[in-house]
């Protein structure tokens, strides 16, 4: 089990938590869940962060995102995090990584055209439910980020990262002009057949599948997740995985956890999360991340002034 961070005297007592958090260059923090409440997802007063990530700059340490959501619906977020450094961002839960300043894509993977005849024949037989099929295009100069829908139920005009849907009428048509996705969502809230859904899905070849409680189904390409997309970051920033530290609450921020040479879950995380992390914070959301940019930014200072070696 991780070892719980309670406050700054820590550092005193815990030579472990001193030699790995004094190698860290680089903090990968998700979202919702640990930036964001999840009661709060379009939370403005993130200002504190944003100054904590500012200072924590100065001393050579970068902060990055790796979320769930897409471009558009992290943007607003991101922006008054981490501001415009030039870190890649890892969005759709490892399928697309996009440089943050340009945003032009820095990896991307695709649902494949079997798998995608696949899951549309899955959502054919249960009709309780909604689909969305996410696609990013980069056009180098420019980008398009698009949401294509289909459902029998109610066709709202954005889904929760407040993008546009496109519905079709005929699920055949989620398949565009031989487009791939590099994301599905599948929302099963109102899905009598919820466990049949989930099940059905993990049985198809070449995508991984996370699903988040009883409302979402998230599909990506295989081998997708946020531990791979993470590795592909640190290769194109030079880093060493000692020298990463990754923070995250929920099943889809293991492989990033595993991945990290330093994994902190919040303090309501799941259990798969907390068995794949080093620490555990006091805290939830928002706090718990301002516990462990302190702790960094304090063993950094003291490291500086030789009291640590």
């Amino acid at each position: 089990m991780p070892i719980e961070l309670n406050n700054i005297n820590m550092i005193d007592k815990h030579k472990l938590i001193r030699d790995k958090l004094s190698h860290i260059k680089l903090i990968v923090m998700d979202l919702d869940g640990t930036v964001l409440d999840y009661k709060d997802n379009y939370a403005e007063d993130i200002i504190e962060l944003f100054r904590m990530c500012s200072g924590l700059s100065k001393l050579n340490i970068s902060s990055m995102v790796a979320t769930g959501r897409t471009l558009k619906g992290s943007s607003h977020i991101i922006d008054k995090l981490i501001g415009e450094t030039n870190i890649p961002i890892i969005t759709y839960n490892g399928s697309l990584i996009i440089h943050n300043k340009n945003k032009t894509t820095l990896d991307q993977k695709f649902i494949n055209h079997s798998s995608l005849k696949e899951i549309i024949s899955i959502c054919k037989e249960y009709v309780d439910l909604k689909a969305l099929f996410y696609y990013f295009e980069d056009n180098i100069v420019s980008h398009n980020e698009y949401v294509i829908g289909w459902t029998k139920g109610e066709q709202t005009k954005t889904e929760f990262n407040k993008q546009i849907v496109k519905w079709v009428t005929s699920i055949s048509d989620l398949i565009v002009d031989n487009k791939l996705p590099s994301a599905i969502l599948i929302d099963i809230t109102n899905s009598l057949n919820k466990e049949y859904i989930i099940n059905a899905t993990k049985q198809v070849k070449d995508i991984s599948v996370t699903s988040s409680g009883n409302k979402y189904i998230e599909i990506r390409p295989k081998d997708s997740d946020k531990g791979n997309a993470l590795q592909i970051v640190s290769n194109h920033l030079n880093l060493e995985r000692n020298e990463i530290l990754a923070i995250g609450d929920n099943d889809n921020d293991v492989e990033m956890l595993n991945y990290s040479g330093v994994g902190v879950c919040m303090a309501d995380a799941s259990n798969y999360a907390k068995e794949s992390s080093d620490f555990i914070t006091n805290s939830g959301a928002f706090e718990g991340v301002l516990e462990v940019l302190r702790l960094v930014k304090e063993i950094n200072r003291l490291k500086g002034m030789n009291n640590y070696v």
